[in-house]
């Protein structure tokens, strides 16, 4: 079947990433230079704590399946499961930070837009993965 194919999922979450992507820049088109600024000092210290955490949960999860291969399922539902949770602790953080801010409302709701997009992207991905390779 077409839907559960993970190459549609795939192909869906490149499709919403893209998107995503038009969506900020058309939005960053309408802030000032100042606005700009401001945004992007905002986030300089969030960018790289997610990286660096995205990056430890990876190595966990490399080193803890190598150290247990018999548990892999498990530790993949867990690495999945933490990736999402880091995904939407996240866009949880930036929304506050954004309505925290003087961030102008046209922004704050294009970024609300981009959330929608994003998840229903992964949604679809997560949903075809599992459907696949998780069958009841």
């Amino acid at each position: 079947m077409f839907i559960n194919d993970p190459l549609f999922g795939i192909l869906a979450y490149v499709c919403a990433l893209v998107v995503n992507r038009v969506l900020a820049e058309k939005a960053l088109k309408r802030l000032t230079p100042e606005e700009k600024v401001k945004l992007l000092d905002a986030f300089s210290g969030h960018r790289v704590y997610s990286a660096v955490a995205m990056l430890i949960v990876i190595l966990l999860f490399f080193i803890s399946s190598k150290a247990s291969p018999s548990s892999y399922a498990m530790l993949m539902w867990i690495f999945f499961s933490l990736l999402i949770l880091m995904s939407v602790g996240g866009t949880v953080f930036s929304y506050l930070k954004l309505k925290g801010s003087s961030t102008p409302q046209h922004y704050i709701t294009n970024f609300l837009i981009r959330c929608v997009v994003y998840y229903s992207g992964l949604g679809l991905l997560l949903y075809t993965i599992v459907t696949r390779f998780f069958p009841r």
